[in-house]
């Protein structure tokens, strides 16, 4: 089975702190003047001593960027305290928490996530036995062409793979299941290389 895009959804809030805030209509940008300028996503690149980053980036009306760890894996070590400080001291301000919805990695707070949650493409049959193991396995599949290399948005990453046993029935049993990551595709034998146990799975 394979993991399907989901379409682009962005979320954005407002940050607040704990200052007194002004109303929606004080915030510099939303005034009349132009031109009308934040920093988007530059700011979520922060660094020590804060006001080192602070001086940089409150040249503008405001900021956006990541504070969180859901596609950037490392924004929740200072970004949280370092938005929420810049917004308390530049109440005038603008500054937005820039949350993605479609590159959401799986790493991020799984707990209540089940394999079954994510949505996949119609998959190929595994022919041959899988050994538990970790590192990197070939595996042979009944249609190796369902699996896609060089997709995503930049057209450099090879597509995620759930690996599963199916029921009496025949459906997949995501109780026993693997997230796995494609290395390559050999249409000829029709088998696949993947990375194994990936995104908290074993």
């Amino acid at each position: 089975m394979k993991h399907l895009k989901i379409p682009a959804i962005v979320f954005c809030f407002l940050i607040i702190a704990g200052c007194r805030q002004p109303a929606t209509t004080e915030l510099r940008v939303l005034q009349e003047n132009y031109p009308r300028a934040y920093f988007f996503r530059m700011a979520e690149v922060t660094y020590e001593p804060y006001e080192e980053w602070e001086k940089n980036i409150e040249r503008l009306m405001g900021i956006e960027g990541k504070a969180l760890d859901e596609e950037v894996i490392g924004r929740e070590l200072r970004n949280p305290d370092f938005f929420t400080r810049f917004k308390e001291n530049h109440p005038d301000q603008l500054v937005l928490l820039h949350f993605n919805g479609n590159a959401r990695d799986p790493r991020y707070r799984r707990e209540k996530f089940h394999p079954a949650h994510w949505i996949y493409f119609n998959g190929a049959g595994i022919l041959t036995d899988v050994s538990a193991e970790e590192g990197v396995s070939e595996i042979k599949v009944s249609d190796a062409s369902l699996f896609k290399m060089n997709v995503g948005r930049h057209n450099d990453r090879h597509e995620d793979i759930g690996l599963c046993e199916l029921d009496g029935e025949g459906k997949p049993d995501w109780n026993r299941s693997e997230q796995v990551q494609l290395i390559s595709v050999d249409l000829e034998t029709n088998t696949i290389t993947v990375k194994r146990g990936c995104f908290g799975t074993e």
